[in-house]
């Protein structure tokens, strides 16, 4: 009797603990429906907003990044507002005609508030856009914390930097659900800080270094490609700054040639590499530093997978005094460098 009796209670409690958890589901998924139709309705009215202030219909929209107000780092929340912006301007038939979130070869837009190049893209085709009346304008916009309120500010661009419009919506903090900072942000903030005390030089020619997604956050699992293009023949290195703290050397690596590379014309540096998000999650700076003569051993050393990166007493400072002192091949012949910085978040799934 005895045992039957514990076992009636010993299933009692089993179900009652089953039931609690449904419970917990049910109540969190509906907090977290709550949120999102918070941010949904924040990015109508931001979209509207934009939407309400064009002359011009025939919008090709690209959507570019969405930052911590003074810094260039994106967050969770930023990717998950991107989302229904770009679901609701999909909604504006009459004024959008298309939405870009991966450019591709697309390339060169300004991405993470860092360079806008020539005519903003790549691809640009002019005689296109005015035979079909489309209007390519790029969406890029901050947000800011300030007591319980979060406000983000958004404008659309055209490729030649005019503003067209902009707009402002304010989305209660307790409301959001979602990381408005990434999982590193005191890391990434000391690293740019020590990039910052090594002294740059202006640019001696233009290079190009872009990724598929135009605004620079990537979700687990997804693939990460770059691409590459330089007006002058250079030497290439392209070094990551990892969520972790660690330094990878993306480019070369073992897998691919360490010969000069040709102006005007791109290069898939994905071509051999495969590049994937995989935590810890956050922001990572990816820098490019060309120059027109071969490059020296700035302390890499392997670390596995073909790659190169450094060792963990190097600092990010030393990292990138490194690549961005060059001695002369003579007393009069300076060689020549440019370089390029890009911030990329990765967020989980």
């Amino acid at each position: 009797m005895t045992t039957k009796a514990t076992f009636k209670w010993f299933n009692f409690q089993i179900t009652g603990f089953r039931i609690l958890l449904i419970l917990i589901s049910i109540l969190l998924s509906q907090s977290i429906y709550a949120n999102d139709f918070v941010i949904r309705k924040a990015a109508r009215d931001l979209v509207n907003g934009l939407c309400d202030q064009l002359t011009k219909n025939g919008l090709q929209i690209t959507l570019g990044s969405l930052l911590l107000e003074n810094t260039n780092i994106s967050s969770e929340f930023s990717n998950v507002f991107l989302n229904n912006v770009e679901y609701e301007f999909k909604n504006r038939s009459e004024d959008v005609v298309e939405v870009i979130r991966n450019i591709g070869y697309r390339g060169t837009i300004k991405m993470r508030g860092i360079t806008r190049y020539s005519k903003g893209f790549s691809n640009f085709n002019e005689e296109e856009t005015k035979t079909n009346q489309i209007t390519p304008v790029i969406f890029e916009g901050h947000y800011r914390n300030i007591h319980d309120t979060l406000f983000v500010y958004s404008r659309l661009v055209q490729i030649d930097g005019t503003k067209i419009a902009e707009q402002e919506v304010k989305i209660p903090l307790k409301k959001i659900g979602y990381k408005i900072k990434p999982d590193n942000n005191i890391k990434i903030k000391q690293a740019v800080e020590e990039i910052q005390q090594v002294s740059s030089r202006k640019n001696d020619f233009n290079t190009h270094l872009w990724f598929n997604n135009s605004n620079g956050i990537y979700k687990e699992g997804e693939e990460v490609l770059i691409w590459f293009k330089t007006d002058r023949n250079c030497y290439l290195k392209v070094i990551d700054f990892q969520t972790d703290g660690k330094r990878v050397v993306l480019y070369p690596t073992e897998r691919d040639s360490k010969e000069v590379l040709q102006a005007n014309r791109v290069y898939d540096l994905h071509k051999k590499n495969v590049y994937s998000v995989v935590p810890p999650f956050g922001t990572e700076i990816v820098m490019s530093f060309c120059r027109s003569v071969p490059w020296e051993n700035h302390g890499e050393i392997e670390i596995g997978g073909g790659h190169k990166g450094f060792e963990e007493n190097i600092s990010n400072k030393d990292i990138v005094s490194g690549y961005r002192t060059i001695k002369p091949s003579a007393p009069d012949a300076i060689p020549e460098q440019s370089e390029v910085t890009v911030y990329l978040t990765t967020v989980p799934k």
